[in-house]
């Protein structure tokens, strides 16, 4: 957070308002955490059959929310961002089909930004597969011609999203083509996450990014000596509901927060960036800005960390809120 926030010097300039919302596609939202509740605009909907309740009993969906708009102990990229929750997950699982239900009723509410902290991996050759493929990308294209700007994850699995035979075959499928969705899809900013040490997270999934942002690792020395050092973690917000980890405990953390990496903590810092640009924008020149003005205004803000220009690991780059916003005038 201090480093796409220049150590909280964007809340200076943008910090959200309510005006603006971003749709949290996950497993619900915690509506009692003290940092986040002022934030949370209405219930939203769930999608998981024969359960309307969008309080969150998994974790996932309050750290993805509080890195958007956490306020309080913690600061979230932005502050005053108005959140929604559309729940989709049950039992640590999410069906595509309530994913992409959730897509097109966000885009139907009219929400700026859709975030997706999620990842699945469909067959060419399976039918029912092909049927979803399809769904996905019709749902991504109904909500960018409605007007939302989806943002998803790149995934976890240190996979090259631009070689489905690749992917399948190390996931353990000689004879097929899986294609990772939703990220990776041309509909979608798709995110990549750093380490503290600005690399490609050593679980990153790479290729089809447009740009990366910090996720946290597992410790610099991971891959190497499998060595864990806490210090490359993040801190995120968790549900006041949900029993603390040892790890927590141990570390004297306060209940409702936890450590945490991933490129689901990646993927929601793009999120509120997005929402931050289109808040600023609104202030300055009364209007909303195009979608490929808010990708410009991401450009120009992001930090180069591969090759020189475009690149598979970091797309155009490492985002930074600062720069973004001092672009919009």
């Amino acid at each position: 957070m201090h480093a796409v926030t220049n150590n909280g010097h964007s809340y200076n300039i943008q910090k959200g308002n309510h005006n603006v919302s971003v749709a949290i596609i996950d497993s619900g939202i915690d509506f009692n955490h003290p940092d986040l509740k002022n934030n949370i605009l209405n219930k939203g909907k769930s999608f998981v059959p024969y359960i309307e309740d969008t309080q969150d009993y998994l974790g996932h969906g309050t750290m993805v929310a509080g890195v958007i708009a956490l306020s309080g102990d913690l600061l979230g990229v932005g502050p005053a961002l108005g959140i929604v929750p559309y729940k989709v997950f049950q039992d640590n699982s999410a069906e595509s089909t309530w994913i992409i239900n959730a897509i097109i009723q966000a885009a139907k509410d009219n929400i700026n930004v859709i975030n997706l902290s999620l990842s699945t991996y469909l067959s060419k050759f399976d039918k029912n597969d092909r049927v979803l493929i399809n769904a996905f990308q019709n749902a991504l294209l109904f909500a960018k011609q409605k007007g939302s700007i989806v943002v998803a994850s790149a995934g976890n699995d240190a996979l090259n999203l631009n070689n489905p035979k690749t992917i399948a075959n190390q996931r353990g499928d000689l004879n097929d083509y899986q294609y990772h969705f939703p990220g990776g899809n041309k509909d979608v900013i798709t995110v990549s996450s750093t380490s503290k040490e600005k690399n490609l997270a050593s679980y990153s999934n790479y290729g089809k990014i447009t740009f990366a942002a910090p996720g946290g690792d597992y410790g610099p020395y991971f891959n190497d000596l499998k060595e864990f050092d806490i210090s490359s973690w993040i801190l995120v917000n968790y549900p006041t509901n949900l029993p603390q980890s040892t790890l927590s405990k141990n570390l004297g953390l306060p209940k409702g927060y936890e450590l945490d990496v991933g490129s689901s903590l990646a993927t929601p810092k793009v999120s509120a960036l997005i929402a931050l640009l289109i808040a600023e924008y609104e202030e300055k020149h009364n209007k909303k800005p195009s979608r490929t003005l808010v990708i410009n205004l991401l450009k120009k803000g992001a930090i180069d960390l591969g090759t020189k220009g475009f690149d598979d690991q970091f797309g155009y780059g490492e985002i930074n809120v600062v720069k973004s916003l001092n672009s919009v005038n």
